[in-house]
């Protein structure tokens, strides 16, 4: 069993796979018959994977992660690498102030914590830590990179774990029409703001597709507006 996020599970799956699967097979896999798939295996490095799955929602990744196990189960015992993951969150909106962001370690069931060194962290303590968010300062993505490394133990032997977070920055924009009707809501590098909690003084509204809000009244002139809790302007 694991309490690893979904996308670190995904990534703790593949990676146990191509370790461990060859050898719980015996050599099957290196019959003509399985070129395919060992040669599909071997393509599976860290690094593709992590790009994958860092573009999936948390609900496919687990499913994902759900059918890995089930299929790997019906051939061999299911023998998962030791793993760590920061928990933290994808993106987060800032406004013009620096914010503290709040991480965490997870660990594979099987393993037991002794130290957790991070790297780029502000404040840290056992298996939490939190890391200074700079508002942006122009258009340009703002990524921050956490990675902690994990002196751990396993019931068999001691290990070094090594987990890395990215997390997108995102500074509000508020585009108003003429008549007060439509907002489009993006973060300052354009990219629309989808699905996020939009306040116009006491009303709420959650952005659709591209990022829009259609109203049915008149925004307010004078209104504060907010976009995921991030003070965003008023309606002029």
């Amino acid at each position: 069993m694991t309490s690893l996020p979904p996308r670190q599970q995904v990534q703790q799956l593949v990676a146990s796979l191509r370790r461990r699967l060859p050898g719980q097979l015996e050599g099957l896999l290196d019959h003509p018959r399985f070129t395919a798939g060992r040669e599909a295996l071997a393509r599976l490095d860290d690094e593709a994977v992590a790009a994958a799955v860092a573009a999936m929602p948390p609900e496919e990744a687990e499913a994902i992660a759900a059918a890995l196990r089930e299929r790997w189960a019906a051939l061999a015992e299911v023998e998962l690498e030791p793993t760590a993951a920061i928990v933290a969150p994808d993106e987060v909106w800032i406004g013009h102030r620096p914010i503290a962001i709040s991480l965490s370690i997870e660990v594979d069931d099987s393993v037991t914590v002794d130290e957790v060194a991070w790297d780029g962290a502000t404040s840290q303590s056992r298996t939490t830590a939190s890391i200074t968010a700079q508002p942006p300062t122009d258009e340009r993505p703002a990524i921050l990179t956490v990675r902690a490394h994990v002196r751990a133990r396993t019931t068999t032997a001691r290990t070094i774990l090594v987990a890395t977070a990215r997390i997108t920055l995102r500074q509000p924009r508020i585009l108003l029409s003429d008549d007060h009707r439509r907002l489009l809501v993006t973060d300052h590098t354009g990219r629309p703001a989808l699905g996020v909690l939009v306040e116009i003084g006491a009303a709420r509204h959650v952005t659709g597709a591209g990022g829009a809000i259609e109203l049915d009244a008149r925004a307010p002139t004078g209104a504060t507006l907010t976009v995921a809790g991030i003070a965003a302007g008023k309606v002029t």
